[in-house]
């Protein structure tokens, strides 16, 4: 038998066709590629600058146009978006549309043109400033200025037909909306796109303009707000100038630290550095002293010299310098502070600084009191108890640092204060002290019915070492003077004292008896009580004792005033014991000259 093969033709362009779909089929489909969409803003065919232009949609971002009107979003994947316009006046501009849906593309690039037509009103700002033109300019903002705008140089040198009216505000613009139609040329026709400026009030009489005051405005069809080629210059001839005057820190070491105001102090302004003062002013509470200065702005540049007058009517009493801080603008020998009044500074303060005041020589300041206080173990001043009675007689003397030399000497005033060149004094006396060494005072009594109850001695002027008051606003010292007042506050005058005198002519006295018979011999002790209490007492210390005469008298005499406790001793006369007349223990309280009377009798 006999096999038939059988074959099948297959074209070789359809074996291709095969093979390449099924090679397709294999590889992957390539992804989206970015896209870009750009576009322009133009106001009357001509780019625009500085229109915000937003993209929303599949992505969203934001830009400015550039110099050209045109703007860029990039890297966008394809999808729709939309594209919107915002920054432009409406009422100075139309645009054909402020928004456009844009379909983006694989790699594709899109255009979007926003087109707008001026409406035929025209915007104008004008800048002034305190300056001036190539040394100063533009220093701060001129409010205040009257400006106008006209169409034509003649109408703003006659004042007519006056498109608008503004006053600059506190940047110093004055800005102008007018209808283009109005600004017509010199012959009242065609719209020359020309506007001319003048000013025409100030906000002072000592302030002016003095260049760009009149200037041409000149605009293109597209531009729909115009600026001033240059800002108006102007003066200002009216400034406050406030200085303050701090004494400085004085310590044995020299100066230190910042300083304390001093009110009351005048300031005096002069011309030059030699000059004697124009004018003058008193520092406030904070030491601060102001000067208002008018000058005709004709007459700038002047430059006006600050420091204190040599010649001081409450403070001189002591020898001062005066140096302005590093930070201040100073000259004349370092001695002033300077102010160049150019004219380019706006209305208004200028600190100029601080005048430091250093004592040469300086105050001490050494109060005393009568202590009145009964009992007190260690003497306090109290001002609604404590007194000055008998002040005049305690002496205080100002020893060199050997403690050896006397150096001053005076009596307390009936007040109880001593003071050497004071606060307030007069002119520099010879009682000055050095602000720089080292002193000590000592108090004596120039009665002998008065003792000092206080230590009699203490160290002054140079920080630390035991001082108890120093030159300089530290450990008792108040700006040029030092406070002695370890018995009190020195933060409050009224409140300080150093030394304490008490009276020593008190005297108690009696007489013990037994069974109506005098007793001679018997041992009487006298104890100081503390605390102050009339009904009890602690004895403070070992008692004086003294014994009874033929008569059974005893007495103490020259007790200082203070509360004591009368304990006779019964075994030293053989007895067991007495009893007070009246009660025991016996608390007598002893007063400037008092004489106490207690009798005692056996029991």
């Amino acid at each position: 038998m006999m096999t038939k093969r059988i074959g099948l033709r297959i074209p070789a362009l359809t074996l291709m066709v095969m093979f390449g779909l099924m090679a397709c089929e294999d590889e992957p489909t390539p992804p989206p590629e970015p896209g870009t969409i750009s576009g322009t803003v133009t106001v009357d065919g001509v780019g625009v600058s500085g229109i915000t232009v937003d993209l929303s949609g599949l992505a969203t971002a934001n830009a400015m146009t550039d110099g050209t009107g045109g703007f860029t979003f990039a890297n966008l994947e394809p999808g729709d978006y939309t594209v919107t316009i915002s920054g432009s006046d409406s009422e100075l501009v139309t645009f054909d549309q402020t928004s456009a849906a844009v379909t983006l593309e694989s790699a594709g690039m899109e255009m979007v043109a926003f087109a707008g037509t001026p409406t035929g009103v025209q915007r104008v700002q004008i800048y002034a400033y305190y300056g001036i033109d190539g040394t100063k300019p533009n220093v701060a903002p001129a409010p205040g200025f009257q400006v106008d705008i006209f169409p034509t140089e003649f109408d703003r040198d006659s004042q007519t037909n006056r498109l608008g009216r503004a006053t600059t505000d506190t940047n110093g613009l004055a800005e102008f909306t007018y209808n283009r139609s109005a600004d017509t040329d010199n012959g009242g026709g065609a719209t020359d796109n020309t506007i001319y400026t003048r000013v025409t009030a100030t906000p002072g009489p000592r302030q002016i303009g003095q260049t760009d005051l009149q200037q041409t405005i000149s605009y293109q069809s597209h531009e729909v707000v115009a600026m001033a080629p240059d800002t108006m210059d102007m003066l200002n001839g009216e400034v406050t100038a406030s200085l303050q005057v701090l004494t400085i820190e004085t310590t044995y070491s020299g100066p230190e630290g910042s300083g304390l105001p001093e009110p009351g102090w005048v300031f005096r302004s002069r011309t030059d550095t030699a000059a004697a003062g124009v004018d003058s002013d008193d520092a406030d509470g904070t030491g601060i002293a102001s000067f208002e200065l008018f000058t005709d702005v004709a007459n700038l540049p002047v430059t006006v010299y600050f420091r204190l007058d040599d010649s001081q009517p409450g403070d001189a009493g002591n020898i001062w310098t005066q140096t302005p801080e590093p930070t201040a603008a100073s000259s004349g020998a370092g001695r002033h502070l300077v102010f160049v009044h150019d004219g380019t500074r706006a209305p208004g303060g200028v600190d100029l600084g601080v005048q430091r005041v250093e004592y040469v020589t300086q105050a001490l300041f050494v109060p005393v009191h009568h202590e009145s206080d009964l009992g007190e173990a260690d003497p306090v001043y109290t001002p609604s108890s404590d007194d000055t009675n008998g002040a005049t007689n305690i002496q205080v003397e100002v020893l060199a640092d050997d403690q050896t030399t006397v150096l001053r000497t005076a009596t307390a005033a009936s007040n109880g204060h001593v003071v050497w060149n004071g606060p307030r004094a007069a002119g520099p006396t010879a009682d000055s002290l050095n602000a720089q060494s080292v002193y000590y005072v000592r108090a004596s009594s120039l009665s002998g019915n008065i003792s000092i109850v206080t230590p009699t001695i203490y160290r002054v002027g140079q920080a630390g070492g035991g001082s108890v008051g120093t030159f300089g606003p530290g450990e008792g010292g108040f700006r040029h003077s030092a406070r002695v007042c370890p018995l009190g506050a020195d933060t409050v005058i009224a409140n300080c004292s150093a030394f304490a005198y008490k009276y020593n002519n008190t005297t108690v006295t009696g007489t013990i008896t037994s069974g109506g018979s005098p007793v001679s011999g018997m041992t009487v002790d006298l104890y100081r009580c503390v605390p102050p209490d009339s009904s009890s007492c602690t004895r403070d210390g070992d008692p004086i004792s003294v014994t009874t005469n033929g008569l059974g008298v005893f007495t103490f005499s020259g007790n200082l005033e203070d509360i004591y406790e009368i304990a006779p001793d019964a075994g030293s006369a053989g007895f067991t014991s007495t009893s007070a007349v009246g009660g025991s223990p016996i608390v007598v309280t002893q007063g400037s000259g008092d004489v106490q009377t207690r009798n005692f009798t056996a029991s």
